[in-house]
């Protein structure tokens, strides 16, 4: 079984943050979704992107909450139907030590 990773404390409690915002911003963009507004489900999208890739800067990418962050941020790039900035993250990703081939493969198939 592999070893849970260390994380200080300042960014346990960002991550806590962070996750307690992601969580909201999901409930808030199903809400919005029902009431079927546009603009508001692409700020909707654009946030949890935001908050996605926070996460991601603040977690291991050999991490499975750092993997999860970077699908997210990845794939809420492609909702908003920015493949430019899509892109961008997923070099930025596979540039960073961890990355497993698996990640590699499911993105490079998407974009």
């Amino acid at each position: 079984m592999k070893k849970k990773e260390q994380i200080p404390k300042e960014t346990q409690q960002r991550l806590d943050e962070l996750y307690s915002q992601l969580t909201s911003a999901i409930h808030d963009l199903q809400g919005i979704i029902r009431r079927m507004l546009d603009s508001e489900v692409e700020e909707g999208k654009r946030k949890i992107m935001t908050l996605e890739e926070e996460i991601a800067n603040l977690t291991s990418p050999s991490s499975a909450e750092g993997l999860i962050a970077r699908r997210g941020a990845i794939r809420a790039a492609i909702a908003v139907g920015d493949k430019e900035h899509a892109k961008e993250l997923l070099n930025r990703f596979l540039a960073q030590d961890g990355i497993k081939a698996d990640f590699v493969r499911e993105f490079s198939q998407l974009l």
